[in-house]
């Protein structure tokens, strides 16, 4: 196209709306269900003002629709745009730049259908559809909501289908986009199974979306709270030797600080991160070995899980995992999807066993002021026993034998006090116990620290693999002895030894059904073959996340080696599959080449692209405009430019109203080019003298 603007005509009825553009009523009404649909998606990482505005706006457009209210103006337009732009500014600094990102597309999203007035303004408004669609799986890829984005894609093509066969109806155009998806399966299959998984060319930021799970800063109660959940935090696949439920303790983070009220992991270092070559000495290798792989959930945060004592095996995704010497994992990125690593862990061997805390002091600080009733109860237990594990042993038996209590409920504490609950309230949850333990061990002038994970795990029976939910989140301490390292002692099992042998008692879970604002379907479903029915749904899932979410690299040349050998030479076989899908994708463009000038002969494009120029000046015919008054208003314009169009049309009506051979047709269509050059040549000419004379063409 040669021109850059329209140029303007004294002709009232010049408008940028294409009149042969009009949307139906209920192709209109549809548009804002699937708008709707497909904002949702996104809805648990959309701002609260940006739920609000998108509402509005689609209830505006509902209004438009019913002609209650007229389309806005552009001034209005663009002020709601700015309006909104500048929201997102002041909110970004929360948000985070991929959640910014998501919510500026968004925003086209919901103001796109006030400007629908050609057919590529809605062709845009799908493609955005599709964007929107595709961005909710940064967050989200089980498979319940991968099935919930088929049906909504599906959706989006049967409404885009109706436009171009509005007489149907609805069940033809869901048949016919689902055959479509259908048809697509395979190609995308193959491309998921060989297509080389190269590492990314860009780097997506990180959304600063909700944190779940456990934090580096523990406050009596915060755990107790976390236990109220049933959102899911990791999985686990033993190889072979499954542990007992009382040896899943699953570490994730270890609190070396109290400041008096609240526990917090010390800032770590690189001389932190565990050598390799140094784990491998240390660790007996002929003792009890478990290995396993582990599914981390997303939670925004950058803790991992294993077993005491862990030696990190392989990561997948292509993500960095560092092991520290307080043998906690932690990524180095948020953890913002499923991420799978395989671990094995020697349970019978010591933790940190040649770790010199002889001189530290880090472990031994505690603040004198905030439970001066507890230091005095530890100064006692050390006057009276001089031998380390009989003071804890003696902690432990007060704990057992006295009327204290395990709790999700526990009263409150004045200023989180550990002196008042130990001394007078006696009920509390694993953090009220794990936390008064470890002070007086230090209290005591016992190296003593908090570790915060999980226990235990639900078995599912139907995928064999364990769940282990938010609720299973627990505290318990571990003290240093010389010659043994640091000693798991969790004083949970004191005072309810079976939470730590079989998890929730029946007291507790209907403690968590009372406290619990969580909505739980579980809880509505009741009978064995519903239990059962569920559990085949999570196996279902979990074996999605395992085998499709989780592919990575290493896994795609594991399948290579299963197929082709040892030896396979994954460079030729990228060259290989590339190859093929570049002569797919040259065979399907030849292909749809031949079809489309087969369907769209020279002579009509010719008149088309004529018509589509003119129409750029202000010329448009319409339907009931007669032809010899339009190339009389061409005439207006320029007679020259007029006769050569009447010289065009009547050629264009003898090649589609008139018998001809096939000679006589490729005549006049070669006559019929020289005449559609002639007009663009006379078309260019007129402008760039009309530019050069600074007037208007009218």
């Amino acid at each position: 196209m040669f021109l850059t603007k329209k140029l303007p005509l004294n002709n009232k009825n010049t408008s940028r709306k294409n009149p042969s553009f009009v949307l139906s009523q209920s192709f209109k009404h549809h548009l804002l269900f699937i708008q709707l649909f497909n904002l949702l998606t996104l809805i648990t990482e959309l701002s609260l003002w940006f739920i609000s505005l998108s509402v509005i706006c689609l209830l505006w457009q509902f209004t438009i629709n019913q002609k209650i209210l007229a389309r806005p103006t552009n001034f209005i337009k663009s002020f709601v745009s700015v309006a909104g732009c500048i929201l997102l500014v002041i909110t970004a600094q929360n948000t985070g730049v991929l959640l910014g990102m998501i919510h500026l597309l968004c925003l086209a999203y919901v103001l796109k259908p006030f400007e629908l007035n050609q057919r590529k303004d809605l062709y845009q408004l799908v493609v955005q559809g599709f964007f929107i669609l595709a961005t909710a799986f940064i967050f989200s890829q089980s498979i319940y909501f991968t099935v919930v984005i088929f049906i909504i894609a599906v959706m989006n093509l049967a409404w885009l289908h109706s436009y171009f066969s509005a007489e149907q109806k609805v069940n033809y155009h869901l048949k016919m986009a689902l055959k479509l998806m259908l048809q697509s399966l395979p190609l995308a299959i193959v491309l998921f199974l060989f297509f080389p998984k190269l590492s990314p060319l860009w780097h997506v930021p990180v959304a600063n979306s909700a944190k779940t799970g456990l934090s580096d800063k523990v406050t009596i109660g915060d755990i107790s709270t976390l236990a109220l959940s049933n959102e899911l935090a990791f999985r686990v696949e033993f190889d072979n030797k499954i542990p007992n439920y009382n040896e899943m303790y699953w570490r994730t983070i270890v609190l070396d600080q109290f400041d008096g009220t609240s526990w917090h992991r010390s800032k770590k270092s690189k001389q932190d991160i565990v050598n390799t070559k140094i784990l491998s000495q240390q660790l007996d290798l002929t003792k009890n070995q478990i290995s396993y792989q582990v599914i981390a959930e997303p939670s925004f945060q950058r803790w991992l899980f294993a077993l005491d004592v862990a030696r990190l095996d392989d990561v997948k995704q292509n993500k960095i995992v560092y092991q520290l010497k307080d043998q906690t994992m932690l990524s180095r990125d948020k953890i913002a999807q499923s991420l799978s690593y395989s671990v094995t862990s020697f349970i019978d061997n010591p933790i940190e066993l040649f770790a010199n805390l002889a001189s530290s002091s880090e472990f031994l600080t505690i603040d004198k002021q905030s439970n001066p009733l507890l230091i005095s109860y530890a100064e006692k237990l050390r006057h009276e026993f001089s031998d380390q594990k009989t003071i804890v042993n003696q902690v432990l038996s007060t704990f057992r034998l006295q009327a204290y209590r395990y709790t999700l409920n526990p009263p409150s504490l004045t200023n989180n006090s550990l002196d008042e609950f130990f001394f007078d309230t006696k009920a509390g949850f694993c953090e009220h116990y794990a936390s008064s333990f470890t002070y007086i061990m230090r209290a005591a002038g016992i190296p003593a620290r908090m570790v915060v994970g999980y226990l235990g795990g639900q078995f599912n029976t139907k995928g064999n693999y364990f769940s282990i939910l938010q609720r299973d989140a627990h505290a318990w301490s571990e003290v240093w002895f010389e010659g043994q390292g640091w000693v798991r002692v969790d004083p949970t099992a004191a005072v309810d030894p079976s939470r730590v042998e079989q998890g929730f008692s029946s007291q507790l879970l209907l403690e968590k059904e009372s406290l619990s604002t969580y909505f739980d379907i579980k809880h509505y479903l009741s009978g064995a073959w519903l239990n059962q029915l569920m559990l085949q749904f999570e196996a279902l899932d979990y074996q999605w996340t395992k085998l499709v979410i989780s592919f990575s690299q290493e896994k795609q040349k594991q399948l290579f080696s299963q197929w082709f050998g040892d030896k396979i030479d994954y460079v030729s076989v990228s060259i290989i599959t590339l190859s093929f899908i570049i002569s797919a994708l040259c065979i399907f463009f030849a292909h749809w080449w031949i079809n489309a000038t087969y369907r769209y002969p020279k002579w009509l494009m010719y008149y088309q692209q004529t018509q589509q120029k003119l129409s750029k000046i202000g010329f448009e015919k319409g339907h009931e405009q007669l032809q010899r008054d339009f190339n009389h208003q061409i005439s207006k314009f320029d007679v020259q430019l007029s006769e050569y169009y009447q010289q065009f049309i009547l050629t264009y009506q003898k090649i589609a109203y008139q018998q001809n051979t096939k000679q006589q047709k490729l005549i006049l269509i070669e006559q019929m080019k020289k005449q559609y050059k002639q007009i663009n040549n006379r078309l260019k000419a007129k402008v760039i003298k009309n530019k050069i004379s600074g007037q208007a063409i009218n």
